[in-house]
C-alpha cells in the first residue's frame, strides 16, 4: 500500500501552474484568498482506482503557500482558513473576487477570476430563458445549497467567454461525483427544500453530462437520465396532492416549494422527451404520468414580492392539452414554459398513436367477415402517413400547433422580439413532419461505412434513401411544409438564439432533413408542374391564382406572407426554394452548400461544445459529398425500382 507521500507528486499534478492574479493592489493582496485546486486535469484518473487522497492526513499538506501559487509575498493559509469566509463576508456573495477585463489563463477562472459569477452566470444566462426551475428564494435555504450552486456554477461556466472547455467538464464532473453518493432522494413521503434542490442539480448535471460534448462524461447520460425518471416517478407516486395543486393557497413560500416540485417534474418529462429526438434514446414518461398541475406564467414566478394576490390556479398538462385538441383553443394564463411543455405533449400523443398503429392488429378493422391474417396490411411494413387513422392525429397536431403559432405571432408584435418558444413551435414541424430518424441515420452510414454496391451498409443505406424519397413524393405537402419551418428555424436562430443547449442539436437535424430533401428530391421536368388533383377540381378563385401563377421562388429562410407558404406547399416542386448562403436547395451543389450553411451557424453557436461533434459529422459528409457522388446516384437506383 503506498503511503500519502507517494501519492504527494500525482495530487501536485492536478494543481494549476502559478498564475499571477490580476488587478490587485497591495492592500488587497493581503486580503483575497485564492485557492490553488482549480481544475481537473485531462489526465486525471476518472475512476479514481490510482489515487489514494485523505484529505484528514495531518502529515499531508496539499496547499501550498500563496507565494508559491499566486505570487502574493507573505502569505501562507491553513487549511481551515481556506475553508472560511474572508472578511465576515458569507460564500455566496460572489462580488468578493477581482474583476478584469484582460484575456483569463484556462482553469484559473473558477477561483482566481470570473468563477464566483458562474451561479449568477447560471441564472442570467440559462434559468429564465431555457429551463426555468430554481426559484431565488430557496436557493441558500438548504443544507445542500452548495449542491446546487455547484450545479448553477458547472452550468454557468458554459457561458464564460474564456473558452475553457475544460473547466466547464471538471465542475460537471465534480457535481456528478457528489451526486452519486447520494442515491435516491425522493424515496420519502416528505417533500423539503433539500431533497428539491438535489434533484434540481441532478437536472443540471445531466444537461452538462449530456452537452458539454465531453465523451469522458457522455458515457454517464444514460445512467443520469435514469437515475431523473426513477426521481420523476418517485415524487409523482408520493406528492400527487402537490404537483396537482389540490391543496390550499396556504402562503407564498409554500406555494414556491410546490410550485418547484412541479416545474421540476415538468422538466424532466420534457428532457427525457427532447432525449428521444435528440439521442435515439427510449422514452418512459409519456402522457400517463404527465397530468401535473402546468407552471404558472413567468412574471408570477419571477415576481420578488411577498404576496400573492394574483395567484391563480393552473390547469393541468392533461386538461390543457385536450381543449388544445378539442376546442383549437389555448387555456388563459399560461405561460411560455407551459407552452412548450404542450409542444412536447403533442409529440407524446402523435408518438403514442404511432406506436400502437405499429401492432397489427390495431391496423385491423374489426369485422365479422372472415378475413386474410396474412394481408400485407397487417404483415408488411409500416409506413405511417399512409394510414388515415395517423394523419387525422398527426393533422390535429399541426392545427395545435397553429393555434399556439398565431398567440406567438401576437406576443411577437407586442414585445417587438421573438423568444425560444417560437423557436420549439418551429422545430415542431421538424419532429411531427420530416423523417429526422432515418436522415440522421444516413449520415452516419456516409460519414462511417463503405456504402458502394454490395456491401451491407449499401443495402442499409438504399432503404433509408427510400424511406426519404417516399416521404418528399407521397407525403409531399407535409414534406415542403417542413422545409418551410425549416427556413424560418434558420432565420429565428440567426437572430434570436439564447444560447440554450437544445439549439446545437435542432441546427444539425434542420440542416440534415434540408439536405436529405435537396439531395433527393425528384428533378422536376420542364414545363410540368406537380399541381396533382388540384388542376382536376374547379378553382374557387380563379384572381387570386392567376396573380400567384407567376410566383417561381420562395425564399424559405424569412417570414413569408402566408398565401406565398400556401402555394409552395400546394405546387412546390414546380418552385424554386431559396436559402440565405445556398440558393436553390434542390440544385445540383444546393445540398452541399446547405451542409456548409449549417456548419457555419454551427460556427455561432459556441457555448455548448457538443456543436464540435456536430461541426465534425458535417464536416465528413461535406467531404464525401464533394469527392464521390455514388450514393446520389445509389438513391437514383432506387426512386426508379
Amino acid at each position: 500500500m503506498p503511503t500519502s507521500h507517494q501519492h504527494r507528486t500525482q495530487a501536485q499534478d492536478f494543481m494549476q501552474q502559478p498564475v499571477q492574479p490580476v488587478d490587485l493592489g497591495p492592500q488587497e493582496a493581503d486580503t483575497y484568498m485564492i485557492s490553488t485546486l482549480n481544475w481537473i486535469s485531462p489526465s486525471m484518473d476518472f475512476n479514481l482506482t490510482e489515487f489514494d487522497y485523505n484529505p484528514m492526513a495531518s502529515s499531508e499538506q496539499y496547499w501550498g503557500s500563496l507565494t508559491d501559487v499566486n505570487g502574493l509575498p507573505n502569505q501562507t493559509l491553513s487549511t481551515t482558513q481556506m475553508m472560511s469566509p474572508v472578511d465576515g463576508q458569507t460564500l455566496s456573495t460572489p462580488g468578493t473576487l477581482p474583476d478584469s477585463n484582460d484575456a483569463e489563463t484556462p482553469g484559473t477562472s473558477y477561483v482566481d477570476n470570473k468563477g464566483a459569477r458562474q451561479p449568477r452566470n447560471g441564472r442570467r444566462r440559462f434559468d429564465p430563458k431555457v429551463l426555468p426551475i430554481v426559484h431565488p428564494d430557496l436557493e441558500s435555504e438548504s443544507t445542500s445549497s452548495w449542491v446546487l450552486k455547484l450545479a448553477m456554477s458547472a452550468i454557468g461556466s458554459q457561458y464564460l467567454e474564456t473558452g475553457d472547455t475544460e473547466l466547464a467538464v471538471a465542475l460537471h464532473e465534480f457535481l456528478r461525483r457528489v451526486l452519486r453518493q447520494r442515491g435516491a432522494i425522493f424515496s420519502t413521503e416528505v417533500l423539503t427544500i433539500e431533497s428539491l434542490s438535489l434533484v434540481q442539480s441532478k437536472l443540471l448535471n445531466y444537461i452538462g453530462l449530456a452537452y458539454c460534448g465531453s465523451v469522458r462524461l457522455e458515457r454517464y447520460k444514460l445512467s443520469a437520465l435514469e437515475d431523473l425518471v426513477h426521481e420523476y416517478k418517485s415524487l409523482y407516486k408520493s406528492q400527487p396532492t402537490v404537483l396537482r395543486d389540490d391543496v390550499p393557497f396556504q402562503g407564498r413560500r409554500a406555494w414556491i416549494i410546490s410550485e418547484s416540485a412541479r416545474r421540476l417534474c415538468h422538466s424532466i418529462w420534457f428532457i427525457e422527451n427532447m432525449s428521444r429526438y435528440h439521442f435515439d434514446t427510449e422514452t418512459n414518461l409519456l402522457l400517463g404520468v404527465a397530468n401535473i398541475t402546468l407552471p404558472c406564467k413567468e412574471d408570477i414566478w419571477q415576481a420578488e414580492t411577498d404576496h400573492m394576490e394574483s395567484y391563480i390556479k393552473q390547469p393541468t398538462l392533461e386538461k390543457a392539452l385536450r381543449v388544445l385538441y378539442v376546442e383549437k383553443r389555448l387555456l388563459k394564463n399560461t405561460g411560455d414554459f407551459a407552452r412548450v411543455l404542450l409542444v412536447h405533449g403533442l409529440y407524446c400523443q402523435t408518438w403514442d398513436v404511432g406506436a400502437s398503429l405499429n401492432r397489427p392488429l390495431l391496423r385491423w378493422t374489426p369485422s365479422s367477415q372472415k378475413g386474410n391474417a396474412e394481408s400485407r396490411d397487417l404483415t408488411g411494413p409500416v409506413w405511417l402517413p399512409q394510414i388515415p387513422l395517423y394523419n387525422h392525429w398527426r393533422n390535429a397536431a399541426c392545427d395545435c400547433l397553429d393555434v399556439l403559432h398565431w398567440i406567438a405571432n401576437s406576443d411577437i408584435a407586442k414585445a417587438g422580439t421573438e423568444n425560444s418558444t417560437v423557436l420549439h413551435l418551429h422545430f415542431a414541424r421538424i419532429v411531427l413532419l420530416a423523417p429526422y430518424e432515418p436522415v440522421r441515420e444516413m449520415a452516419e452510414l456516409l460519414t462511417s461505412e463503405d456504402v458502394r454496391d454490395g456491401s451491407d451498409a449499401a443495402a442499409r443505406f438504399q432503404g433509408l434513401c427510400q424511406q426519404v424519397q417516399r416521404w418528399i413524393t407521397d407525403d409531399q405537402f407535409k414534406a415542403r411544409l417542413a422545409l418551410v419551418h425549416c427556413g424560418i428555424f434558420f432565420w429565428h436562430v440567426r437572430r434570436y438564439s439564447t444560447d440554450a443547449f437544445y439549439e446545437p442539436t435542432k441546427v444539425f437535424l434542420v440542416t440534415l432533413v434540408v439536405w436529405a430533401y435537396g439531395s433527393l428530391c425528384p428533378p422536376q421536368q420542364p414545363g410540368t408542374s406537380s399541381r396533382g388533383s388540384i388542376n382536376n377540381h374547379a378553382r374557387e378563385d380563379d384572381d387570386w391564382t392567376s396573380d400567384l401563377d407567376d410566383i417561381s421562388s420562395i425564399r424559405l429562410d424569412r417570414p413569408c406572407d402566408d398565401e406565398l407558404v400556401q402555394l409552395f406547399i400546394k405546387r412546390g416542386r414546380s418552385m424554386r426554394a431559396t436559402i440565405m448562403g445556398v440558393g436553390s436547395i434542390t440544385a445540383a451543389d444546393g445540398p452541399l452548400r446547405m451542409l456548409r450553411e449549417g456548419r457555419k451557424l454551427l460556427t455561432t453557436l459556441d457555448r455548448w461544445p457538443i456543436r464540435n461533434r456536430y461541426m465534425q459529422t458535417l464536416t465528413r459528409l461535406i467531404d464525401v459529398c464533394r469527392q464521390d457522388r455514388q450514393w446520389v446516384q445509389t438513391g437514383s437506383s432506387v426512386r426508379q425500382t
